[in-house]
């Protein structure tokens, strides 16, 4: 009888397991081939990722956005390097960034609201959200840049990866890729999908 219920027990417990595995992959469904299919050329996407010495980004998190976009509707977040105070350019990640005449500048913590006011206040290491619009030689030119170091505080890490905003270019279902703004995001498992094309 002992032996029967712990049996028993076991299996209850396996089914709970394995109830509790599926409602987590259901809470925080991956992108698969069947999914990559869905996505389709100049369609409006988020992808985030850690970029790779190739060039290519594996991409932690992807969110089909829906809605009415425009021309500098683009973002791009991650930290500024090879800063050039002369000429008012910038990178972030690959992208090399132009300054828009009257180019905006904001801060995201309450804390540090005003502080960040001009091109002068920026220097290599800042993590920024750059929006404004990718042009066809791979450069962006920024109308608003947002201060958002403190997210680097909140969450550690998060300064290793690069976020973009941008238009599907090719979708690659068998080779699990997405190609936006000029990079090639690979997917897999541990990739977040946010959001689901209906």
């Amino acid at each position: 009888m002992k032996v029967r219920f712990g049996s028993v027990l076991t299996g209850i417990l396996a089914v709970i397991v394995s109830a509790a595995t599926s409602a987590a992959q259901t809470s925080h469904p991956s992108p698969t081939p069947a999914f990559l299919t869905t996505l389709k050329h100049g369609q409006w996407i988020q992808l985030e990722g850690i970029p790779q010495k190739d060039l290519s980004v594996i991409c932690t998190e992807v969110k089909v956005l829906t809605g009415d976009f425009l021309d500098d509707d683009w973002e791009l977040r991650g930290m500024v390097h090879d800063l050039d105070p002369a000429a008012h350019e910038f990178s972030v990640g690959r992208y090399r960034v132009h300054l828009k005449a009257g180019v905006e500048y904001d801060d995201d913590d309450d804390d540090d609201a005003g502080k960040f006011k001009s091109f002068s206040d920026l220097h290599p290491g800042r993590f920024v959200k750059v929006e404004g619009t990718y042009l066809k030689d791979g450069t962006f030119l920024a109308k608003e840049i947002n201060d958002e170091s403190g997210k680097v505080v909140r969450k550690p890490g998060i300064e290793q990866s690069i976020k973009i905003v941008g238009k599907i270019e090719t979708v690659n279902p068998t080779r699990l890729t997405i190609a936006a703004m000029g990079s090639r995001f690979l997917v897999d498992d541990k990739t977040k999908l946010k959001s689901v094309i209906k």
